[in-house]
């Protein structure tokens, strides 16, 4: 799912250049790298490396990246946020382009790993993927995209450890929930409401 022609030597990946030099920063980078290259150790790889059973913790046969992403009822509230966040930016900088045809599956997947594939430059043609954007809001999507995996990465955090526990636990890092979170460094763009907060 990683653009091919972002990839040069010498040059970081949009999720490093953009990313700020903070421990939040580079948390979130990480977490979304790991979905992108799908290095995360989810369902699907942890029954092929260890033949731990890949079911999803919300009984979906097979947890895997695409599941976790577009589909999995227990990330709904941090999915939709940021979805809407990302579509809104489309459609307002681009009012050509439809909220429903962002909105259908493939377009979404890409757009929700590496927002490059929308790039005026170097976006890639046949992926049913319009190549709109400019540099800029590329990144800007990409600061959402993100906050979205990282929030991920942490909601399946607590909630293998609540059922490993077989009870709620108290989380110290509850900020790190909240979708309007806005402890990122100042590099990361945010939208002049959440800044004001």
């Amino acid at each position: 799912m990683v653009n091919p022609r972002t990839i040069k030597m010498g040059k970081p990946h949009t999720s490093w250049r953009t990313a700020g030099f903070s421990r939040q920063a580079c948390r979130e980078a990480i977490s979304k790298v790991r979905l992108l290259t799908d290095a995360m150790l989810l369902g699907e790889k942890l029954n092929k490396m260890f033949g731990q059973g890949p079911k999803c913790q919300c009984t979906y046969p097979v947890e895997n990246r695409f599941h976790v992403l577009l589909d999995c009822p227990l990330y709904e509230d941090i999915r939709e946020f940021c979805i809407s966040r990302m579509v809104h930016l489309l459609t307002v900088q681009h009012p050509k382009i439809k909220e429903i045809d962002v909105r259908q599956r493939k377009p979404l997947l890409y757009l929700l790993l590496d927002p490059t594939w929308f790039r005026k430059d170097i976006g890639c043609m046949g992926h049913e993927i319009p190549n709109i954007l400019s540099e800029v809001d590329a990144d800007i999507l990409e600061g959402y995209s993100r906050k979205f995996c990282y929030q991920l990465y942490r909601r399946r955090w607590q909630i293998l450890e609540e059922n490993e526990s077989g009870s709620e636990t108290e989380d110290e890092d509850e900020d790190v929930f909240s979708l309007h979170d806005t402890t990122e460094d100042s590099s990361t763009i945010e939208d002049s409401s959440d800044s004001d907060a």
